[in-house]
């Protein structure tokens, strides 16, 4: 137990440190950031980046599923309503005003 709690206070505090980077590093000039706020930016930049090429594949795949089905299919409807979800749902880098992720 007492190491569980020790890895979870570990992750907790890592998690903070990122986020409190990220949220004054977004604020600041690129200029006068520090060098940990500019990898924590960097690291969720490379992130969002890879999700996005993720996403971007899973459309593809589903547009040529989509276009190798018959008008008439009905699971043409389902494989519309996820190409759109994922279209709609791509994470976008976080700004000054908005760095939630």
């Amino acid at each position: 137990f007492e190491c569980q709690t020790h890895l979870a206070k570990n992750l907790r505090n890592s998690a903070n440190f990122i986020l409190r980077n990220l949220r004054t590093g977004l604020k600041k000039d690129p200029v006068d950031r520090t060098s940990n706020e500019n990898e924590v930016i960097e690291t969720v930049r490379i992130g969002i980046e890879m999700a996005n090429k993720k996403l971007q594949k899973d459309v593809d795949r589903l547009t040529k599923q989509l276009q190798s089905l018959p008008v008439s299919d009905p699971a043409r409807t389902k494989i519309q309503k996820r190409i759109e979800n994922k279209q709609k749902n791509h994470p976008v880098m976080p700004t000054s005003d908005h760095w939630m992720l």
